[in-house]
């Protein structure tokens, strides 16, 4: 258990008492309780409470220490990182339902072409290749050329012969 100052640890289901205490099992209250200045302060022995009649014995320990200050309670709500992503969504479902709509009523579309903006849609995935390589390559890219077009074993216009063009 704890609060805004202390922690209280329990233990039980220790060795049972010899003689007293109706034999129960050894039951351990630790009271951590703040201390700003220590992280591990002073540990002493509070009370041994060793009732005949109830057969309800235990021992309570008190420890200050720092570690006790720190607990706040838990916040409950949404995080800015939901609530940013619950807009972002909605605005995307809203986009997407007015445009199918709008296309799909006032211009007449059928099939595919109620989506909106259907050309940037199709080209995305190539413009975040494109970007990738934009901002990740350095330097420009060179593609070389796997074979050598006709174009350039032509002859020029004043020869006319076309033997260039069979295999010998």
């Amino acid at each position: 258990m704890g609060g805004t100052d202390w922690i209280l640890l329990s233990y039980s289901n220790g060795d049972p008492y010899s003689q007293h205490c109706k034999q129960t099992n050894r039951t351990t209250n630790i009271m951590i309780v703040c201390d700003p200045v220590n992280l591990k302060g002073k540990f002493q022995i509070l009370e041994e409470r060793k009732k005949k009649e109830t057969g309800y014995c235990y021992y309570l320990f008190e420890l200050s220490s720092s570690i006790a200050c720190t607990i706040t309670p838990v916040k409950k709500g949404l995080s800015s990182g939901s609530i940013f992503c619950i807009i972002f969504f909605t605005l995307i479902g809203i986009y997407f339902s007015v445009g199918f709509l709008y296309k799909r009523l006032v211009i007449g579309a059928k099939g595919i072409e109620q989506v909106p903006n259907y050309s940037f849609w199709k080209d995305f995935g190539n413009l975040q290749a494109d970007g990738c390589d934009f901002i990740c390559r350095c330097g420009p890219r060179h593609e070389e050329h796997a074979y050598r077009g006709i174009d350039d074993q032509l002859p020029k216009e004043e020869d006319d012969r076309d033997d260039q063009l069979l295999a010998m």
